[in-house]
């Protein structure tokens, strides 16, 4: 059953280490790495994108073999809440003045 909302989730300790390939061999490479060989049908994660910000993403995988349609873009958004807030505005530099 899916959660209703992020806070409805249960947290696990299960941590699937991912890096860039400058890092050890024997982890994951972010850039080799499928998302189905790590995130499996009906689970469900949160996801937190940029620290600063704090975006939290509540992710759902529905299915883990999706049948591809040709000259379609992937992963594809198949539902959302709210409006996307713009990832980095032009902030005024008064914002960021020294008192």
């Amino acid at each position: 059953m899916a959660a209703e909302s992020p806070s409805d989730c249960q947290r696990t300790e299960e941590l699937i280490p991912l890096t860039f390939p400058v890092f050890s061999v024997e982890e994951k490479s972010v850039r080799k790495t499928k998302i189905n060989q790590v995130f499996k049908k009906d689970k469900e994660m949160l996801f937190l994108f940029d620290y600063g910000d704090e975006w939290l993403f509540h992710i759902l995988c529905l299915d883990d073999e999706v049948a591809r349609e040709p000259r379609k873009r992937y992963p594809k958004l198949i539902d959302q809440k709210g409006e996307a807030p713009e990832q980095y505005p032009d902030y005024d530099d008064e914002d960021y003045d020294e008192e």
